[in-house]
């Protein structure tokens, strides 16, 4: 029931308010209860793509980082916060010298006694903001792996939530043909970090 109730409100955000990013991260929370069910991915997958045409790569990204609804409002506050930001930056001629803001990174406290997998932060969220980036415009497959040898023996971030982030990712774009880059990055990273740590 509650599932369905997930639906329903995420297919409402479009329809009345055109909110295609609510709408999305809604079913997305649906695609996590019930990721056999094709009819919610395939909504999910619709909703994505308007997003990403719509806002970006940026807010169809940070879809994926949802674990609950309670993420929701805190991602667009953030998101929201960027574009505010990206608009405030002063314009530069080319005689002077560039303003370059250095990104702020904060760590995402969870609630005490969380049953969420990513107990201080969000390991996803932070893995990328440590540079991990992939796909035709990210790191090539050294870099990749010079990062993230460097990260999990600096302790930065553990083995366990990488292959969660790298599993995850394979699983929740494995069936995007625009995302086959990114996807065999990942499925490589995957490998190499179950073999070597």
């Amino acid at each position: 029931m509650y599932v369905k109730v997930l639906f329903e409100t995420g297919l409402l955000y479009e329809r009345l308010y055109k909110d295609y990013f609510r709408g999305a991260c809604y079913l997305y929370l649906v695609t996590l209860f019930e990721p056999s069910n094709k009819e919610y991915e395939k909504q999910y997958i619709r909703l994505c793509e308007i997003v990403r045409e719509k806002n970006g790569f940026e807010w169809e990204y940070y879809i994926t980082l949802i674990h609950d609804i309670s993420d929701i409002e805190k991602y667009i506050d953030e998101l929201l916060n960027k574009n505010n930001e990206k608009t405030k930056q002063p314009k530069t001629k080319s005689t002077t010298t560039k303003y370059v803001s250095k990104p702020v990174y904060s760590k995402v406290k969870t609630v005490k006694n969380s049953t969420s997998k990513f107990e201080e932060f969000n390991a996803e969220s932070y893995l990328h903001s440590l540079g991990y980036k992939v796909g035709s415009t990210g790191l090539n497959e050294y870099q990749r792996r010079s990062l993230l040898k460097r990260v999990l023996n600096e302790g930065k971030i553990s083995k366990y939530d990488v292959i969660e982030i790298l599993e995850r990712n394979i699983s929740m774009f494995g069936h995007r043909r625009d995302r086959q880059k990114a996807v065999s990055d990942w499925k490589n990273d995957l490998r190499y970090i179950k073999e070597n740590f």
